[in-house]
């Protein structure tokens, strides 16, 4: 996203405590840090590992807490709502910088297997608790398909923007 100008958090992917910090002191941390670990799950920072941490997803304020909170993530398996009741094993996590959030949207591309084709799906009240707005307000979720063989329609593109009510340079 940020080659087409889209602002998005400076960080990257750490497979060790030792990238980690490495990543964390490269970065500015005048707003915090943050570590996630990556796993494909949500509920992520609502979680806890094996390891004995509650939360896999942290807001610090040094490279050192990062490279800390590293240590008890990677290694071990993270536990949500919505993995196995073992949890999925921790590999890496994104190190990045903090910021502030004006606004939240839910926006995903999705493999639609009843149509073999794509769908996009999204919502004004999107965030971290997506699960809960399909559970609350359904109808604040919209979702459009789209075929695999062809570019996402500019109509569509315009509607989905449109719904999100995005502006300026997000718009564009």
């Amino acid at each position: 996203m940020g080659t087409f100008g889209i602002n998005v958090q400076k960080g990257a992917l750490a497979r060790s405590a030792e990238e980690a910090l490495s990543v964390a002191q490269a970065l500015d941390n005048t707003n915090g840090l943050v570590v996630k670990a990556q796993v494909q799950a949500g509920g992520r920072g609502k979680g806890h590992l094996t390891s004995g941490m509650k939360g896999g997803v942290h807001v610090v304020d040094s490279p050192e807490v990062i490279a800390e909170k590293t240590k008890g993530m990677i290694g071990y398996n993270l536990i949500t709502h919505q993995t196995p009741k073992e949890g999925l094993p921790v590999a890496s996590v994104l190190v990045h910088e903090a910021v502030d959030i004006d606004k939240q949207i839910y926006l995903a591309f999705l493999h639609d297997r009843k149509n073999q084709g794509l769908c996009c799906v999204y919502s004004k009240k999107g965030g971290m608790d997506i699960e809960a707005v399909a559970e609350e307000d359904p109808s604040a979720i919209r979702t459009v398909s789209f075929p695999l063989q062809e570019e996402l329609d500019l109509k569509l593109a315009e509607q989905i923007v449109d719904d999100l009510e995005l502006t300026g340079k997000t718009r564009d």
